[in-house]
């Protein structure tokens, strides 16, 4: 759905519901869960809209595993910024 010419299409009823499974699996105990033998890594992301990080730990077989996530829409002011300042301000 990345292409401008494609329109996607919500159904309120079978893509709200799998969306609630998909939250609901992100937000479980066995998913979100820290251990301090793990070394932890930030990554994140930001837009001319928003600004978004996840912590996530490296597991023994190297696969990295979320942890924690955040999001938060940006002011008319921060809009004006280059992206890589937005990327900064996602980090702190």
């Amino acid at each position: 759905m990345s292409q401008k010419k494609i329109k996607g299409e919500w159904k309120e009823g079978r893509h709200q519901k799998e969306f609630g499974e998909i939250e609901q699996n992100i937000m479980s105990v066995r998913c979100l869960s820290y251990n301090s033998d793990y070394k932890s890594v930030i990554t994140k992301d930001a837009s001319g809209k928003a600004l978004g990080a996840t912590l996530m730990q490296e597991q023994t077989n190297d696969s990295l595993k979320p942890i924690a996530f955040a999001i938060q829409f940006i002011s008319d002011i921060e809009s004006n910024h280059a992206v890589n300042k937005l990327e900064l301000l996602a980090v702190v």
